[in-house]
């Protein structure tokens, strides 16, 4: 890691360089005095991730294009079923939730 960014460094595109070559993912880590509140950001993650999920599925299909890419949410899971690329993979699906 320290080499990687040494170089992305020495070639000028700093650290964020260093995210165009290493795994990195989003995470986000919360305490809730109530229930409702941890239940209504989970019910809000869970439509963004049907929202996200159709929309990374489609930018990982090769061929998919940008025509493709700029449609609606809907428009892009009917294009999905018709090419034969539903069920979306499970993490595209559902996400996921990690629990401590």
């Amino acid at each position: 890691l320290m080499q990687l960014s040494a170089q992305c460094l020495k070639a000028g595109v700093g650290l964020e360089g260093l995210a165009q070559v290493l795994p990195h993912f989003d995470c986000r880590v919360a305490s809730y005095s109530s229930w409702e509140e941890a239940r209504s950001l989970l019910l809000w993650r869970a439509n963004d991730c049907a929202v996200n999920g159709v929309s990374d599925a489609v930018y990982h299909i090769k061929g998919s294009g940008k025509a493709i890419q700029a449609l609606g949410r809907r428009e892009k899971a009917a294009w999905l079923w018709e090419n034969g690329h539903l069920p979306l993979p499970r993490h595209q699906a559902y996400g996921s939730v990690l629990v401590k």
